[in-house]
């Protein structure tokens, strides 16, 4: 660890499934913001539920959010705790593919110490 911050943190892993943080979480002071957008195949997700948990050694906290027209939610943070965002995108197969439905999951995760 270090004090030089980079993009990296915000960039497309071009998986399917994408959360990309809109700031960079080791940036964020206590009790700021983070956005996190959600990409289905490069566009936004809108109206898709996105949990997000939050565990320190005192608490441990799952909550659902439904990302905006922008496939984004915001929430707060704080910055001694360990956080995991997470989705799971269903698409419905059809006739002849061998299954019903293909699942796409994605997460998000980084921690202080």
């Amino acid at each position: 660890m270090g004090s030089k911050f980079t993009s990296t943190a915000s960039q497309k892993t071009g998986l399917p499934l994408d959360l990309v943080p809109l700031q960079n979480p080791y940036q964020l002071g206590e009790d700021d913001s983070l956005s996190v957008r959600v990409l289905f195949r490069g566009e936004p997700l809108k109206n898709q539920f996105v949990v997000v948990w939050h565990r320190n050694k005192f608490i441990f906290l799952k909550v659902q959010y439904r990302t905006d027209a922008n496939g984004e939610i915001r929430f707060p943070v704080m910055t001694r705790s360990r956080w995991m965002v997470s989705t799971v995108k269903m698409v419905r197969l059809g006739k002849g593919a061998g299954a019903d439905w293909q699942s796409y999951w994605g997460s998000l995760t980084w921690g202080y110490q």
